[in-house]
């Protein structure tokens, strides 16, 4: 079984661009157009599964990114690696990000 990566993002030509590339390199991608969808996934799959790190934009309907990320630390208790991946130019949203998440250095 391979490792699984989610991608959450309302774009379909930006899911479709990173699920061909993960794709490419050996992963089984799972796809999510909004936060809700994606705790979804992750409540239906069990806390062992193979889904090894989640790519998500900051900015969609229903359920953003960083609202996202905090139920899945908070609410789910999962620490799997976070990517965010975005185009948004807004200081406030990328200083809310950079807490929730960790930055390699």
């Amino acid at each position: 079984m391979s490792s699984k990566i989610l991608i959450v993002d309302d774009s379909k030509t930006t899911r479709n661009y990173l699920a061909h590339i993960l794709r490419f390199a050996g992963y089984e991608v799972l796809e999510a157009v909004d936060g809700s969808q994606a705790i979804e996934i992750l409540v239906s799959h069990p806390q062992n599964s193979s889904i090894r790190c989640i790519i998500t934009d900051i900015n969609m309907p229903v359920l953003d990114g960083i609202t996202m990320i905090k139920r899945i630390r908070k609410e789910l208790s999962l620490n799997l690696p976070i990517i965010v991946v975005t185009t948004v130019d807004e200081r406030n949203e990328q200083r809310v990000a950079r807490n929730l998440v960790q930055v390699p250095t």
